[in-house]
């Protein structure tokens, strides 16, 4: 089960993703993603990995989220508009 995505998760996601439609996940690194060795991706690099079912996969922080989660999230993120109250 992929983890849920929460305000506070956003937050970590606005920070380490950009939406790329020419990536085959939809998403990029935005920033180094703190690892060494074969998992180490720089900023610009492709983010996530493929499934046996055909989906793609981010981890952030440990937890797993479904690419396609997160780009939705992170559009919608960029087009709500905040609500001011009179």
């Amino acid at each position: 089960m992929k983890a849920r995505i929460t305000k506070t998760v956003l937050i970590g996601l606005r920070a380490a993703f950009t939406p790329d439609l020419t990536s085959p996940s939809g998403l990029r690194w935005a920033r180094w993603n703190g690892t060494t060795g074969t998992r180490s991706r720089e900023a610009g690099d492709v983010a996530g990995s493929c499934t046996n079912s055909g989906t793609y996969v981010v981890t952030l922080e440990g937890s797993k989220y479904l690419a396609a989660d997160v780009l939705l999230a992170l559009h919608r993120a960029q087009h709500r508009t905040a609500v001011v109250s009179v």
